[in-house]
């Protein structure tokens, strides 16, 4: 991935790779596609766990939404792989929640 990037869902930037860019546009971007998620649930008592967009560059946003405790965050990425599946970033996540959630 080009970029990794982990937001609240207020739409702050906890954490991102070393060579991320562009960080405050994605998670703009990611909070807007979580608040579609939510809507969506809303409307079909469905929420969904991921959002994927590609543009005309053939680029691709992947925003994973998940829960650690009592907040919703979603863990974004970026990617030039036209192979990109929804699940790509699956098995990051028990890792960021064993992060998120060890004593300090």
């Amino acid at each position: 991935f080009q970029t990794v990037l982990l937001t609240n869902e207020e739409g702050l930037p906890l954490a991102a790779n070393t060579t991320a860019r562009h960080t405050e546009r994605l998670a703009a971007a990611a909070t807007r596609l979580s608040l579609v998620a939510e809507k969506v649930s809303g409307e079909h008592a469905v929420a969904p766990l991921s959002v994927m967009l590609r543009d005309a560059t053939e680029a691709t946003t992947l925003c994973r939404i998940f829960r650690v405790q009592d907040q919703t965050l979603t863990l974004t990425a970026l990617s030039n792989d036209p192979r990109l599946a929804s699940v790509a970033l699956d098995p990051a996540l028990a890792k960021v929640q064993v992060a998120l959630t060890a004593p300090a």
